[in-house]
């Protein structure tokens, strides 16, 4: 009866980042967290935010179309190729990540001062407006700091990366190098 009918069934904590490089290959990798339906959407992106919304419009989100039997402990790890924009996932087929299904950034590229940020929209659109009955942010993970562009206070890059502390504050996320 229902069985296309697809629900954003997944909260904050559902899965984890376990990995992320951006020495290259530019890539991350997560863990399931419990069993995760086939047909769920789960946007990964580089893309800041901030009290505002969204920062950096050319930075890339990752439609990921769940394939069936992602069970809990199941570990995905998406690894950019040589080729730019192109990835070798392991865990998992390439033709499940589209890269900005909806946009035309296409620039993955992580660096210094970068994050990776996993979530559900309400409408299932990448990129939705930043409030908390359009998105569901599901995991998040800061890849290091840029000292030029760091604040001693938050532990993040920028003053405008204060709602990533409140963030991960809230959701007791914590960051590659152990800071809570």
């Amino acid at each position: 009866m229902f069985q296309n009918a697809k629900a954003q069934t997944l909260a904050t904590g559902d899965i984890a980042f376990i990995g992320f490089n951006i020495g290259g290959p530019d890539g991350f990798s997560f863990i399931a967290l419990k069993n995760i339906p086939a047909g769920e959407i789960i946007y990964f992106t580089e893309e800041g935010l901030y009290s505002g919304g969204w920062v950096n419009s050319f930075e890339p989100h990752i439609k990921w179309t769940v394939p069936p039997g992602v069970t809990c402990g199941k570990i995905i790890s998406v690894i950019e190729s040589a080729t730019p924009n192109v990835f070798t996932v392991t865990g998992g087929s390439a033709s499940d990540f589209v890269i900005n299904p909806e946009g035309t950034a296409y620039n993955f590229n992580l660096s210094a001062g970068d994050q990776m940020l996993a979530y559900q929209s309400a409408n299932n659109s990448m990129r939705p407006a930043i409030s908390p009955s359009t998105i569901t942010f599901i995991a998040g993970i800061h890849g290091d700091y840029n000292s030029l562009n760091y604040d001693s206070t938050t532990h993040w890059n920028s003053a405008r990366c204060n709602i990533y502390w409140r963030w991960c504050r809230k959701y007791n996320t914590t960051r590659i190098d152990g800071w809570r």
